[in-house]
């Protein structure tokens, strides 16, 4: 690959990224994002796998997953208004995606959460 079209190649990547991590609360649709970056969805499929490693549709899954932990970290809600935030339709189906990813439920993570929190300020409490 010429290196013009390898930095072309890299700046549309980044933009895919970027449009993704920007969008990740609402519906990520192939074409609407093909269309953007003015490549096939075929061609956009092909060069996101290359550049990241895994298919887009995991990426995208994975990304929604990680953004919801650091919700989960930072502030308390319901797993409805989590899902939402993260681009879920419903609960259920952020539900199924996290456990796929981490192995627990959502619930059970955000319980481990508390549990470490708790014990963190009981041993600074105690120690200090």
């Amino acid at each position: 690959m010429k290196k013009s079209t390898e930095d072309i190649y890299k700046q549309k990547v980044n933009q895919v990224i970027d449009y993704i991590n920007s969008n990740l609360h609402q519906p990520l649709q192939l074409n609407v994002i093909a269309d953007k970056m003015n490549v096939s969805q075929r061609q956009l499929l092909r060069m996101m796998s290359s550049a990241l490693n895994e298919p887009l549709y995991t990426y995208i899954a994975r990304q929604r997953i990680e953004r919801a932990v650091l919700y989960m970290q930072t502030e308390e809600m319901c797993l409805q208004k989590l899902a939402t935030l993260v681009g879920y339709g419903n609960p259920q189906s952020f539900s199924k995606a996290f456990k796929k990813q981490f192995g627990i439920s959502p619930k059970s993570y955000i319980v481990r959460l508390k549990t470490q929190l708790q014990e963190t300020l009981h041993e600074n409490k105690g120690g200090g």
